[in-house]
């Protein structure tokens, strides 16, 4: 068998962190690495992933008893715990490590130490599933930039809400926001967060660093009893829209995770410097919106 030059062997080490575990599930260890630069994970003969950023540590285990190892990183800025298409929590601190399963290579999987989360304390309202959607996604920003884009909120319930303690996350490129203070919006009302100040968008709350990857996204909005209201899930690719052409939802009473259930902003609907879409208004084929 050829042997690795000394070089090559060092460039492994540098650029990506060795991980041990049994992924597919045969009782063996798998050949696996993670990349922090770019949050490859790449298991070798089964698959590849892309989760995770340049500051997270990879940690070994079987969070959900299934008995292969999950996707699992730590990100030690804010302690944040993200297990793939599981869970994710915060617990920890700045410069803590996180602990992880070691054992020898073609043992089985231990069954991991539960993590403890602690109870958070409401502050804003708590709502009711569905309730609060998201509603529209520029995820491709305005024609001006891609680094503008912004994301709305659409309530559908009865009932004002008060969004003081929720959390709008993405799961595809590991970011939260944050929503804190007295923002509240009625019923049949909209709540349009944005970055890096797009024109023509009144944003209700404006927020920075934290930017929609263009080649799909997660978006999960949480309230504030960390009780998930909504998914859109298009970690494959988006569902709709293009640089200044936002992505609408059509029927806030159907899943966001549902290809059929959007649409790409139409040329009548313009706004800013020429973009297509409908920041804090009626949506062009929404279903039962004021």
């Amino acid at each position: 068998m050829r042997k690795l030059s000394i070089v090559a062997i060092l460039l492994l080490v540098l650029t990506a962190m060795v991980q041990a575990g049994d992924f597919n599930g045969d009782g063996t260890d798998d050949i696996a690495i993670f990349r922090p630069e770019s949050g490859l994970w790449a298991i070798r003969g089964i698959s590849r992933y892309y989760f995770g950023t340049a500051s997270d540590n990879p940690v070994e285990g079987d969070f959900d008893g299934d008995g292969t190892n999950d996707i699992v990183i730590y990100r030690p800025d804010n302690g944040l715990w993200a297990i793939k298409d599981f869970t994710r929590c915060y617990y920890g601190r700045s410069r803590d490590i996180p602990i992880g399963g070691c054992r020898g290579l073609g043992e089985p999987t231990p069954t991991p130490t539960p993590i403890l989360i602690p109870t958070p304390v409401p502050t804003g309202s708590p709502g009711i599933t569905g309730d609060v959607v998201i509603n529209e996604i520029a995820w491709g920003g305005t024609l001006d930039s891609t680094d503008q884009q912004w994301i709305e909120l659409y309530n559908n319930g009865t009932s004002a809400v008060s969004l003081d303690g929720w959390k709008l996350e993405d799961d595809f490129t590991l970011w939260t926001i944050s929503i804190s203070g007295a923002y509240s919006f009625p019923a049949g009302g909209y709540f349009v967060l944005a970055t890096n100040a797009p024109s023509g968008v009144n944003a209700n709350m404006t927020y920075s660093g934290k930017l929609m990857n263009t080649s799909g996204g997660n978006l999960v909005l949480v309230d504030s009893s960390d009780a998930t209201k909504d998914t859109v899930n298009c970690s494959s690719y988006w569902f709709a829209g293009s640089q200044g052409v936002s992505m609408e939802r059509k029927d806030p009473a159907i899943s966001g995770s549902t290809l059929s259930n959007w649409n790409a902003a139409p040329s009548s609907s313009t706004y800013g410097s020429g973009s297509y879409g409908t920041p804090g208004a009626l949506n062009s084929q929404q279903v039962g919106g004021l």
